[in-house]
């Protein structure tokens, strides 16, 4: 080795023995509760050799390194410290080689402003109020009563809560309330109708008739009625609360037919049935035969009595003269005979009905299955009462589950595994003598992995939000060639489903943006807001691939570059409507037009993949927005929905302070609430010659 590379290589170690310390100027920094913008700082490092490396390492997620995470030597940290927006105060620290520097953060002053749409009085049934909250502290809802629940029950910031009031079976109003941050909102609830329960409910009386009672359960007030001369109700017939009722029943002397009285309390019946008197009945004939196509037909009654006719079966129907009953006989379609009666004055008249013959009717009379196959589906079996039939497939991967034969009408589960062949199949399930062809597609499951689901204008991973636009590699997401969105029937909104795929977020349909075989755009549902986690699946020609599941955050901002790579110049329009670039920069003090996506709830909050209407009010993200370009803030004078674009799209309009730093690649970051964007997108930006 030579001199001069010994020399080299010696320069660049530390001295043998020598232990590198250091110290930080200042050592501690404390930090109100909450600072617009951001609460940014430095210090100073001081190492005991030039050679000294050291790392900046921050113990909490409010506290950011933003300059100096490494160095060598002597040298300065710059970080940034979040708004504290919980009732506690906080520490952190930033860990700078052998030396600690330390964050002492206020409480936030938690107020909150509760505000109840839709009125605190309910009815009795219950019902649901919204409650919207204004603050930017954390926060619990404590209902002091069990009928009154509140989802979410916690939050942090502004939010709406959703307070459900349960029925009030009671016969008394009541009051509850909820709290929050220290203030109340009380609801009340109208009293609950009375009820009535009489025991027993049917009452079997002799022809002589004779007295009898009844008893009444209630808390209210009530009156007795009759429905008949020949009950009569005996006082008190009205009071309140629980109660013998005593009634007196006439005896049924002139008539061989039993009758029927009805006792009324409120909402609850006792039915009184007093039998017929002894009466000399002749019946001719006294039976009849009558095929299973039904018919009509009568009989001769006589007798020195009042009567009626009453059959005991539905499919017999009656009409009674003076003298005589003719009646109906419905079709039997049973294969089995059948027999029922009609009575009269105490005498029977029997009617027999043929059985007819077997049919059957099978729906589906064709299945077409797709390439994933299906674990349980339905074939529905009409047929006439009493007729046998079974089913059976001709193939392994086509089976029959649980029941294969029956009498009556019924049903059949079947099953068809996955076709993972290069080519369709078909086969035959035969039910009740029906031949049902089954054909099945070929197809393989889309795959796709945690890592391949990305924002769709930075391309990176790490958590979703609601509404936000995603983009999905895989393989077998779609068809070869790329397809673009399609609209639904009202023209309002993008298709769920596009050219066979769908993408699923637990279970639930998204708008698809565009397909293809290794790359799908689609946009988050506003539902899942209120979930920490999803699982995302891809199908494709009914094929489904394995769940992935998916942080959801409460928004995940980024901003579209022209060339669609997340990174270099951004797709922003100068105030005169140019496309910024090099060539065509903006100037200190114009307005810049941004787009976006990630930004998360919003409000107005609009139907997944609706078309953005050009009407106010148009929907504004519900979270902060705010907008550093070369580390400036710069003020955002509009953040919400492009009009004519697809919800979870964002336009931003920011103007350019004096100060703003210049240059051909300026860095743009966007903050939504607490996420910032990738610092990848630029502007240009030259002063006016």
């Amino acid at each position: 080795m030579s001199r001069a590379l010994w020399l080299l290589c010696l320069a660049s170690l530390p001295l043998l023995g020598q232990t590198c310390v250091q110290t930080l100027s200042p050592n501690t920094r404390a930090v109100s509760a909450a600072t617009n913008p951001l609460f940014q700082g430095t210090f100073n490092v001081t190492s005991s050799a030039s050679n000294c490396t050291w790392t900046s390492t921050s113990s909490a997620s409010w506290i950011a390194v933003q300059v100096g995470q490494s160095g060598r030597g002597n040298g300065i940290v710059g970080y940034s410290v979040d708004n504290n927006v919980t009732p506690l105060a906080r520490t952190g620290t930033i860990q700078v080689g052998t030396a600690v520097f330390t964050v002492n953060q206020a409480a936030a002053a938690c107020n909150a402003t509760l505000t109840l749409q839709g009125g605190s009085v309910l009815g009795a049934d219950g019902g649901t109020r919204q409650l919207q909250v204004t603050t930017t502290c954390e926060w619990a809802a404590a209902p002091n009563v069990s009928w009154i629940t509140a989802t979410p029950g916690t939050g942090r910031g502004n939010g709406t809560l959703l307070l459900t009031v349960a029925p009030n079976n009671t016969t008394s109003p009541r009051s509850g309330a909820v709290s929050l941050l220290g203030q109340t909102v009380t609801l009340t609830q109208a009293a609950g109708t009375c009820s009535f329960a009489l025991s027993p409910t049917q009452q079997a009386v002799p022809a002589g008739g004779g007295a009898f009672s009844v008893g009444l359960v209630t808390a209210c007030a009530w009156t007795a009625t009759s429905n008949a001369s020949w009950l009569t109700l005996n006082p008190p017939t009205s009071g309140t609360g629980a109660s013998s009722l005593s009634y007196t029943v006439a005896a049924n002397a002139s008539s061989a037919d039993a009758r029927t009285a009805i006792l009324t309390v409120g909402s609850s019946t006792l039915t009184v049935q007093q039998a017929g008197g002894a009466c000399n009945v002749q019946l001719n004939p006294a039976s009849a035969q009558v095929a299973a196509a039904g018919g009509t037909g009568s009989f001769a009654v006589t007798t020195p009595c009042t009567f009626t006719a009453r059959s005991n079966v539905a499919w017999i129907t009656t009409v009674a003269s003076a003298s005589a009953v003719t009646y109906n006989v419905a079709t039997n379609t049973a294969v089995t005979p059948r027999t029922g009666s009609i009575a009269v004055a105490g005498t029977t008249f029997t009617i027999t009905q043929a059985g007819s013959t077997c049919s059957f009717t099978v729906t589906p009379e064709t299945l077409d299955i797709p390439p994933a196959g299906v674990t349980s589906g339905t074939i529905q079996v009409t047929t006439t009462s009493g007729c046998d039939w079974t089913a059976s497939s001709d193939s392994a991967w086509l089976r029959i589950i649980g029941q294969i034969t029956g009498s009556t009408q019924g049903s059949v589960q079947y099953a068809v595994d996955p076709n993972s062949a290069g080519s369709a199949r078909t086969g035959t399930l035969t039910v009740a003598g029906r031949a049902i062809t089954v054909r099945q597609n070929s197809g393989t499951a889309p795959a796709l992995t945690a890592a391949g689901i990305l924002n769709s204008a930075s391309y990176q991973p790490g958590g979703i939000a609601p509404g936000e636009i995603i983009t999905i590699f895989g393989e077998g997401l779609g068809p070869t060639t790329l397809t673009t969105a399609m609209l639904e029937a009202d023209g309002l909104s993008v298709s769920k489903s596009l050219a066979g795929t769908r993408i699923l977020f637990d279970g639930m349909p998204s708008p698809i943006v565009y397909t293809s075989r290794n790359q799908v755009s689609a946009i988050v549902p506003y539902a899942l807001a209120s979930q920490s986690t999803v699982a995302l699946v891809a199908e494709y020609l009914g094929a489904r691939s394995t769940a992935v599941n998916v942080r959801v955050l409460p928004s995940a901002p980024a901003l579209y570059s022209l060339n669609s790579s997340g990174s270099g110049p951004g797709a922003i329009f100068n105030q005169d409507g140019s496309v910024n670039s090099s060539a065509t920069p903006a100037q200190p003090g114009q307005v810049v037009i941004l787009f976006a996506t990630g930004e998360g709830l919003t409000t107005p909050l609009p139907a997944d993949g609706q078309l953005t209407p050009a009407v106010e009010p148009l929907p504004r993200p519900r979270l902060r927005v705010t907008v550093f370009i070369g580390g400036v803030e710069c003020p955002v004078l509009y953040a919400g929905a492009p009009p004519g674009l697809v919800a979870g799209a964002m336009q931003v309009n920011v103007q350019l302070p004096a100060n703003v730093p210049l240059g051909d690649a300026v860095p743009i970051v966007l903050a939504v609430g607490e996420s910032l964007s990738p610092d990848t997108v630029t502007l240009a930006i030259r002063r006016a010659p």
